[in-house]
């Protein structure tokens, strides 16, 4: 697992407190919608997520489609309302800005 530096941690920070400016996926959008969430809600998360000091992940994807091979960031497990979850961010190109990648329910795995 690598974590993500201060500097990108901050800059995450600073665009969550601004959540009409974060592009949202098609699929980040059906998610929000099935699990009755907002993106206020999601934002908020990954706001308190920072000020309490917990670290955020850095990773590259590895599906297929736009976002393939890009350096995303990863709240997990993270509570949005009521849900357990985990959060995927990147950032877009040609500035862009955040973009909200995925919610996904979070489920430990059982070995």
């Amino acid at each position: 697992m690598n974590i993500a530096n201060e500097f990108v941690v901050q800059l995450i920070r600073e665009q969550a407190r601004k959540p009409n400016d974060i592009v949202i996926t098609y699929s980040a959008e059906w998610e929000m919608f099935s699990y009755d969430l907002t993106i206020y809600d999601v934002c908020d998360a990954i706001v308190d997520w920072i000020d309490n000091g917990k670290d955020v992940e850095q990773d590259v994807t590895r599906f297929s489609g736009k976002h393939q091979d890009k350096l995303i960031y990863i709240f997990k497990p993270i509570r949005v309302n009521q849900l357990r979850c985990y959060i995927k961010v990147s950032f877009g190109n040609s500035g862009l800005g955040m973009v909200l990648v995925s919610i996904h329910k979070y489920e430990e795995r059982k070995e």
